[in-house]
């Protein structure tokens, strides 16, 4: 079930009159776990819960101190910093954000949203315990009402990014004989179609829009013969792809394996993985220079402690302004060895957008990973609005397909 996250060398291509995308796009605001499938539900921790069991760490500045108020990080200005999984105190401000400030003192208040939350609320909001609040505030970040998007019968879909309009999505298919780019123009009324000709193996295609000068506007990984892996970028014009050519510096290929990018371009700071140091690592660079450095984010581990992010492909994806990040990787126990083989959870951490570097430990999306089983979530992005977040996932041994596309709303 479980695979490298590291795409296949594939050259054949699908018979297009073997089986189709299958859409299961269900509205389902209340639903607790995926809308189409049986087996083990995602974990939800309602809006509140303790701070204590939400966080493992806070901090009102660059290196506050750990406290209980769920994953409290101030910016440099001790701004009301990111409680994911917790409506807890989420990192109370110092007035200067300063390195000795405390994130957080609170154990978290119980919060009263969740599943039962009823609003009537304005686009680019979301109701929490009968409230209306904004999705470009991110200080608390909780979903729910799971519901699948696409799956394929004889293959995985996986980095489901959203397009260039309104109800738009990228993909890739993914199968034993391919691995290509999509695209719907409208995912809620059809799976869409293929974006290249298959003859080399594309996935991970990530569109951001040129945010000027730059020429291109999408990024995604081409494997070569050889199986390694380059990132490659292009135009994109609602329909088609242009010609593909060499991404710019850091990411230009370096005859390393190189892939699963992705661009903060309000800051034009880049975000890769890549084996040119020997084993996979995320780093980070601006575009256009020659240097990166090497992105060490934490995770939490069961039982305390952190760990440093492990795996093949941390799939990341960046927010515009680069200020979040998401991940994947394996949750880890406390020697910071996997608990569930190679199975991934997704994961949020703060950035500092001017370094590119996490400020404090990451953590995971509460409502988005599987509670129990070896289910793998991964590929995970947010829509442009931060009102909902689409990932991939199969569901666990369980479940037994590979994997789907999911999305998530903010609650």
């Amino acid at each position: 079930m479980h695979r490298d996250p590291a795409l296949p060398n594939r050259e054949a291509r699908v018979s297009r009159g073997g089986p189709r995308l299958t859409q299961r796009l269900r509205v389902a605001a209340v639903a607790l776990g995926f809308a189409a499938c049986a087996g083990p539900s995602f974990t939800n921790e309602p809006s509140g819960g303790s701070g204590a069991a939400s966080g493992r760490s806070g901090a009102g500045g660059d290196a506050g101190n750990a406290a209980n108020g769920g994953m409290g990080v101030g910016g440099k200005a001790g701004g009301s910093g990111l409680g994911v999984g917790g409506s807890a105190v989420a990192g109370m401000s110092s007035a200067s954000g300063g390195d000795t400030s405390t994130g957080g003192s609170s154990a978290g208040e119980v919060g009263a949203g969740g599943a039962s939350d009823s609003c009537q609320c304005e686009p680019s909001q979301y109701c929490r315990a009968g409230t209306c609040l904004d999705c470009s505030d991110v200080s608390k970040l909780d979903f729910g009402g799971v519901e699948e998007v696409l799956d394929y019968p004889d293959g995985a879909l996986r980095f489901p990014r959203v397009g260039d309009a309104l109800g738009s999505l990228f993909f890739t298919l993914v199968t034993s004989s391919v691995s290509e780019l999509w695209y719907a123009p409208d995912v809620a009324s059809s799976p869409g179609g293929v974006l290249d000709d298959g003859r080399v193996p594309r996935a991970a295609l990530e569109y951001f829009g040129d945010p000027g000068g730059l020429g291109f506007d999408v990024l995604f990984d081409e494997t070569a013969s050889g199986g390694a892996r380059t990132i490659r970028a292009a135009t994109f014009d609602g329909k088609a792809l242009g010609a593909p050519f060499d991404a710019p510096p850091p990411v230009a290929s370096s005859g390393a394996d190189d892939y699963s990018s992705t661009l903060a371009r309000e800051t034009k700071r880049v975000y890769f993985m890549t084996a040119r140091n020997g084993a996979p690592e995320l780093v980070t660079g601006m575009l256009d220079a020659s240097t990166t450095k090497t992105v060490d984010v934490k995770v939490p581990a069961q039982g305390g402690g952190t760990c440093s992010r492990a795996g093949a492909d941390a799939t990341p994806w960046v927010t515009a302004d680069g200020r979040l990040l998401l991940f994947s990787a394996p949750p880890v126990d406390s020697a910071c060895d996997p608990l569930d083989g190679d199975a991934t959870d997704v994961f949020v951490a703060l950035l500092n957008p001017s370094t590119g570097l996490p400020l404090a430990t990451a953590v995971p999306l509460a409502g988005i990973n599987h509670s129990s089983d070896t289910s793998s979530e991964s590929d995970a992005s947010f829509a442009p609005d931060l009102c909902a977040v689409y990932f991939a996932s199969d569901g666990g041994e369980a479940q037994g397909h590979d994997f789907r596309l999911y999305r998530a709303l903010r609650r």
